[in-house]
């Protein structure tokens, strides 16, 4: 708060009003009523989330007791306690999006990088004083954001009325370098926002679009490009016929990297505008869509009963799509379980609330002593990772206790769309015995376990599979042995994870920190110049 008085830019726009929210005579003089938004954010100067939830809730109540119109904007810490803020505008859960952050981190690495960067302003501009090219490029890269139009007044995406998403999604980018993210559209008297919402879904003239660029269309400047096409024949005139075809063959290539220019010409100081119709790129063949990593898109979407002829697919895509709809189809069995795994939504959830996610699970949930990795039952002798003889990598998840957030972790690695081939075994390093509740929960997905343990001891790591692992999950510990200084509230992860880095460096460890400067500590080489200087 005294950094932003501090900023003049700031000063002139920021009051600061000491007081109590559960006070009506505080609320009037912030003037609540008359408030286009409230904002509430959860206390992390608290030992038990529970009890900053607890007041955050009584906080909100207040709010909407005082200023019933006055739309508000939540943060809480557990999921279980969303239900008491329902009524709010939004609701921004710590636990559950943490975990499904973390999650998709281990899909697709960098998850929480692209998270973090669209979520910050910036003009792009970071970085470009630097030697090294990668900086420079992330840099520039930063400054992408989020920007929302309406698709009728848009010149990006106006001329994809009647096409499907995916269709004006491909196509805008191609042209303008923007990458068209999702829609918002009404619905039975609601708007809701929809994320890629695939081929079947045709843009009308009402939607909003939800767009990435570095900056948005009305501050964008389009000049159109003169083109100068000259004969090669003309400017030779006894051509060789091996020149000739060398030169067509360059011309062919110059055609297809035009789509990649209009990227780098919109961060420019001027937004261009790309090749007509009558000048497409020279895609001729199916060999030159996959070299250039471009499939073939639908300007039109079919029902299912109709076959569409527009689309390339050679006989290996049939064959491999053919596979996986069979075991789409028909329940499966893996080898390291012996019950069949079908697709479906989960019948138990942690915890109310929870949004129905159509994902694998088993078709009979297993025993709660099964779920125990390390521990001897009658239905399994195995001791270890090793034992299991897993067909992939697993994920070790490590935590101080078994929060109801996890539930979020587990969903998105048994989402329906992978393949059933790839998912991952997960097993939940934990320091506390988890709850009943929760236990039955997860028994009714496949290849999920737990234990008892800790990332200090080596044997528990090693009886949870690190040198079996594809990644480890270090979930920050909400009890800190530094808790009279913040920016030491990390010590604990932090040494745990470089133990884990110096023993076992082969594998990818993603962590939770509470302060991102201490990032520069994440895989600390004391005697490596390059990474001291980069950090």
């Amino acid at each position: 708060m005294k950094m932003i008085l501090q900023v003049p830019m700031w000063a002139q726009r920021v009051i600061y009003i000491q007081g109590s929210a559960l006070k009506d005579f505080d609320l009037a003089r912030a003037r609540m009523n008359a408030a286009e938004a409230c904002f509430i954010l959860a206390a992390r100067n608290y030992a038990d989330r529970s009890a900053a939830d607890e007041h955050t809730i009584l906080r909100s109540w207040a709010v909407r007791d005082f200023a019933p119109s006055v739309p508000q904007y939540v943060q809480i810490f557990r999921p279980e306690n969303k239900v008491h803020v329902a009524f709010a505008e939004h609701v921004v859960c710590e636990d559950e999006f943490k975990y499904a952050l973390l999650a998709n981190n281990c899909l697709c690495p960098g998850t929480s990088t692209l998270v973090t960067l669209l979520l910050h302003t910036s003009r792009g501009q970071e970085g470009q004083m630097s030697g090294e090219e990668w900086h420079r490029q992330y840099g520039k890269c930063s400054g992408n954001e989020i920007y929302h139009i309406r698709l009728g007044d848009s010149r990006f995406f106006g001329e994809y009325e009647g096409k499907p998403f995916t269709f004006a999604s491909f196509h805008s980018h191609r042209k303008y370098g923007v990458a068209l993210v999702g829609v918002k559209t009404e619905m039975g008297g609601t708007w809701p926002i929809l994320l890629n919402p695939g081929p079947s879904y045709v843009l009308k003239a009402s939607d909003i679009c939800f767009y990435m660029n570095i900056t948005k269309e009305e501050n964008s400047a389009f000049l159109p490009i003169e083109h100068k096409r000259e004969s090669l024949v003309g400017l030779n005139p006894d051509p060789n016929p091996d020149t000739v075809v060398h030169d067509e063959n360059e011309a062919s290539k110059k055609a297809e990297l035009k789509g990649n220019s209009y990227q780098a010409r919109r961060f420019g100081s001027h937004l261009q505008v790309p090749l007509s119709e009558s000048h497409p790129p020279a895609f001729t063949s199916l060999s030159g869509l996959k070299r250039s990593g471009i499939m073939p898109v639908v300007n039109s979407f079919s029902p299912p009963g109709i076959h569409v002829t527009t689309s390339v697919c050679d006989g290996a895509e049939d064959a491999m799509e053919a596979e996986q709809e069979k075991y789409l189809d028909i329940p499966w069995v893996t080898p390291a379980e012996s019950c069949e795994i079908l697709r479906g939504f989960p019948p138990v959830s942690p915890y109310v609330g929870v949004s129905p996610t159509f994902c694998y699970l088993l078709k009979v949930k297993k025993p709660l002593c099964c779920l125990q990795l390390s521990q001897v039952c009658d239905h399994c002798t195995f001791r270890t990772a090793k034992n299991y003889n897993w067909p992939n990598r697993c994920i070790i998840l490590a935590a101080d206790y078994a929060s109801n957030g996890i539930y979020n972790f587990i969903v998105p690695l048994r989402a329906h769309f992978h393949s059933p081939q790839t998912l991952r075994p997960i097993v939940l390093l934990l320091e506390k015995k988890p709850h009943p509740a929760f236990l039955d929960a997860i028994s009714w997905f496949p290849l999920v376990y737990w234990m008892l343990g800790s990332i200090d001891d080596l044997d528990d790591l090693l009886r949870a599979g690190i040198n079996l692992a594809d990644s480890v999950v270090v979930v920050n510990k909400e009890s800190s042995n530094s808790a009279e200084e913040d920016y030491l509230a990390d010590c604990n992860t932090i040494v745990a994870v470089q133990t884990m880095f110096k023993l076992f460096p082969s594998v990818r460890i993603i962590t939770e920190l509470s302060q991102s400067c201490n990032m520069r500590f994440m895989q600390f080489r004391a005697r490596d110049a390059y990474a001291l200087h980069l950090s």
